[in-house]
């Protein structure tokens, strides 16, 4: 059986803006080195609140990778990684 990877939808928690643009940045350089398209990507900042008082702030970061064509694919993949022990923070 050959299984088709169409499409993957993620949504992670960042903790500056600078973060988010550096890591933004990574997904379209990843999605271009290896042949998939980012067709989707949204931040939005939340406030961390105590007693009424903003005492933090992260980003949510959602994004979509599109790999294949659902009508048509041409690429089947066997193997999605996430790694969680890699060095770099994201």
């Amino acid at each position: 059986m050959v299984k088709w990877l169409i499409k993957s939808t993620n949504e992670i928690r960042l903790e500056t803006k600078e973060d988010v643009d550096i890591f933004h940045q990574n997904l379209e350089e990843e999605a271009y080195k290896r042949g998939y398209n980012l067709s989707a990507w949204s931040e939005t900042k939340k406030e961390v609140k105590e007693k009424g008082e903003v005492i933090g702030e992260f980003y949510l970061c959602k994004w979509t990778y599109i790999f294949d064509n659902a009508k048509d694919p041409v690429r089947p993949f066997s193997q999605v990684e996430y790694s969680f022990n890699d060095e770099r923070p994201f």
